[in-house]
């Protein structure tokens, strides 16, 4: 999940503030079908700039892992070719284990603006024990997830003074990946200052859903084996 989050954030704060890039160039995306051409582009790179068209903009302004310029998308850009004039950034935007790793990135004086990521707690949502084979083996498990805005004092200002908690929160809520819930804000778990930059730090959460006995079928497939009257 931490990955689908990190994607998530870096598709959304590039459509509103460049104050997080590490590099950025215009380039001349082509789409067509379901699929994204940029000569050149090798890596990840999040796209801004994409406007209405066949496709949703944001279809477009999102973030890709490209292969020799060319991407497979979920989405439909229509059977004719069609050229855009868009920027392929890289942002600073990563994530850790747990919050002391990220504490230590991010009061790193030598490190700009950036945005981390970390692993918080995990806590079992199910209320009753599991006691026979008869019994729903499924497990809920809510996770937190810390997120760690920093940015210069002095640029604060083109964000906004009362917006910037917004633009955070809206870049990180919605994430998800197969299984989970989406993402929800928490609460702003602590606001600081490292060197000459401001940092908040915001709690997220999710719910996951573990399916305890198809994933213990599923680990068994490999094997020769039988349990009780099942063959794997």
């Amino acid at each position: 999940m931490i990955n689908e989050i990190v994607k998530h954030i870096k598709s959304k704060i590039a459509q509103h503030t460049h104050l997080f890039d590490i590099s950025t160039q215009d380039v001349v995306a082509v789409t067509r079908n379901n699929v994204i051409r940029v000569a050149g582009l090798n890596g990840e790179y999040t796209l801004s700039g994409g406007v209405l068209g066949v496709a949703s903009a944001g279809c477009i302004n999102d973030t890709y892992l490209f292969d020799n310029g060319w991407v497979e998308t979920d989405c439909y850009f229509g059977d004719a070719e069609v050229s855009h004039n868009i920027k392929a950034r890289n942002l600073n935007v990563g994530h850790a284990f747990k919050r002391e790793i990220a504490l230590e990135a991010i009061i790193d004086t030598k490190v700009g603006n950036s945005i981390v990521a970390y692993i918080g707690g995990a806590k079992n949502l199910n209320k009753q024990d599991k006691s026979s084979k008869s019994e729903d083996m499924t497990l809920k498990v809510v996770y937190t997830i810390g997120v760690m805005f920093k940015i210069e004092v002095g640029q604060m200002q083109e964000l906004g003074c009362t917006d910037f908690d917004k633009l955070f929160i809206n870049s990180v809520i919605g994430a998800r990946k197969a299984g989970t819930t989406l993402l929800a804000f928490s609460n702003v778990a602590d606001r600081f200052y490292a060197g000459d930059s401001y940092v908040v730090d915001m709690e997220f959460s999710y719910i996951d859903t573990m399916f305890m006995g198809q994933a213990f079928i599923e680990g068994l497939k490999h094997f020769d084996a039988t349990i009780g009257g099942l063959t794997i």
